[in-house]
């Protein structure tokens, strides 16, 4: 996001808890544009005492999010609910694009089931389906893999030194 002068911030289940309040604090604040994070726990062999939950899905107050885009399909029902509640809480309305690879499509099925049984009353489909031609993606493709290859460990460590420096002076 950086090489597109995207001001973004990572949120994982890595972070301390108070790190990661901080993080959704600033997003909520306007610091950030966009916040990407991960709601799986991660595995780890070392829990700390004051924080039951590794994973970041819960329990965190972002506010005023007008999109969610969920690379990965959630695993479950109330994952997705959860998800896509981000950009729905109160009068909020957002929109949630959801990529869905063929080994996922079973669970988006139940998803989009749970969804019509939930609002009979809408009058148009829930999930509205796009399927696309990888050509059609082919320029975004390009630009994507340049931005990959300016991803090098000098530039990861000077991110994280940045991220360190910024959470220091906070």
């Amino acid at each position: 996001m950086d090489q597109f002068k995207i001001r973004a911030c990572v949120l994982n289940s890595e972070l301390p808890v108070k790190i990661r309040c901080l993080t959704v604090e600033e997003f909520n604040n306007g610091r950030y544009d966009i916040i990407i994070a991960s709601d799986e726990k991660m595995h780890s062999t070392r829990k700390s005492k004051n924080d039951n939950s590794s994973g970041v899905a819960r329990g965190i107050d972002f506010r005023c999010v007008s999109n969610v885009i969920n690379f990965d399909f959630p695993r479950d029902i109330n994952s997705y609910v959860h998800r896509a509640g981000r950009c729905a809480r109160g009068n909020n309305q957002g929109n949630v694009l959801s990529f869905v690879s063929i080994n996922e499509q079973n669970m988006m099925v139940l998803v989009e089931e749970h969804l019509t049984a939930s609002f009979p009353n809408e009058q148009s489909s829930i999930i509205k389906k796009h399927n696309f031609k990888l050509e059609e993606v082919e320029p975004f493709k390009y630009r994507a893999q340049d931005a990959w290859f300016a991803v090098t460990k000098s530039a990861v460590r000077e991110a994280r030194l940045k991220e360190i420096k910024r959470e220091i002076t906070n």
